[in-house]
């Protein structure tokens, strides 16, 4: 039978602090991603519309250099918008673009 971990934290304003909280019944992120592993994200962007309608960029900021610790070969952020939208537009739009330029993962669109 599988278990579910269900895990809550109170927001102390780091968000990689709290989601490194957040995995630690997990084990870390390093129990599930190990070095030269290939990562790929794939974050909510239906529209450029701000969190809650996508993810927020800050967020994902924190998520990569958590699952930077962990060595991986490559991160790819990847996601594919609604018909009506441009998954690169949005990505622009939201900032994921300078997140991946900055912390040297890379921006695909399905």
């Amino acid at each position: 039978m599988a278990t579910t971990i269900l895990t809550k934290t109170k927001a102390s304003g780091d968000l990689k602090t709290d989601v490194e909280r957040l995995l630690a019944p997990l084990g870390g992120v390093g129990n599930f991603i190990k070095p030269n592993d290939k990562v790929l994200i794939k974050p909510n962007l239906n529209t450029a519309d701000p969190y809650p309608a996508s993810s927020a960029a800050d967020f994902m900021e924190s998520v990569i250099e958590i699952i930077k610790s962990a060595d991986p070969a490559r991160i790819i952020i990847g996601d594919s918008c609604t018909m009506l939208q441009n998954t690169a537009k949005v990505m622009e739009c939201l900032n994921f673009y300078e997140v991946g330029r900055r912390l040297r993962s890379r921006n695909r669109q399905f």
